[in-house]
């Protein structure tokens, strides 16, 4: 009798033995389980947290690249009507130009389809100013409408995109204080402004 209970408390120690042994390997797999989606958690906010600065980044450049390349562009306008262009000005239109188009290039692997639309738009108007200036000041023949009341009108156009481009990238970085997701430009704020009196250096950006 005493050797079946021996054996029994034998049998009692290593089964209870076992079982803590395998409730020890369940709570370090857990452990283990918890640890790795932890890990995986902080992986995916960095992640975002490194795309939401370079898209801040790549916005607050191309905002910066457009406005410098409007002003030059504004700049060889005066300077046309007032018969006083120079060397410097001519060199500042390259170079804005330039650094505008590869920010830009950058830029539309980046940013979102709203923002893209609202650059577009930027885009095609400064490159019909520019078009135009450009004619002008190399004495090349002209194309219709060429002249500096249609420059100046397309300047004007050129600062009101520039407002709904960068009113687009806010939404994007939801920092806007308007209500609701991004939506896409659905009026050209070239068209818009067709027609509207005022010279172009008197309107807010």
């Amino acid at each position: 009798m005493s050797l079946i209970v021996a054996i029994v408390g034998v049998l009692g120690t290593l089964g209870s033995s076992v079982w803590t042994q395998r409730l020890g390997q369940q709570t370090k797999a857990r452990e283990m389980a918890h640890e790795a989606e932890r890990a995986t958690i902080q992986h995916s906010r960095e992640q975002e947290a490194r795309q939401y600065n370079e898209l801040r980044i790549t916005c607050s450049n191309l905002n910066v690249r457009a406005r410098e390349y409007r002003d030059a562009l504004n700049e060889l306008f005066f300077a046309l009507r007032d018969r006083s262009v120079t060397a410097e000005i001519r060199e500042e239109v390259a170079r804005s130009r330039r650094e505008y188009r590869t920010t830009r290039g950058e830029a539309q692997m980046i940013i979102g389809d709203a923002v893209l639309d609202a650059s577009s738009i930027v885009n095609r108007e400064l490159g019909r100013a520019y078009g135009i200036l450009m004619r002008m000041d190399r004495s090349q023949p002209p194309r219709r409408d060429d002249s500096l009341d249609e420059a100046e009108r397309i300047l004007q156009s050129v600062m009101v995109a520039t407002n709904v481009m960068r009113q687009q990238m806010r939404n994007e970085l939801g920092v806007s204080a308007s209500a609701g997701p991004p939506r896409r430009p659905t009026t050209d704020p070239a068209v818009a402004e067709r027609g509207k009196a005022g010279r172009f250096g008197s309107t807010s950006t």
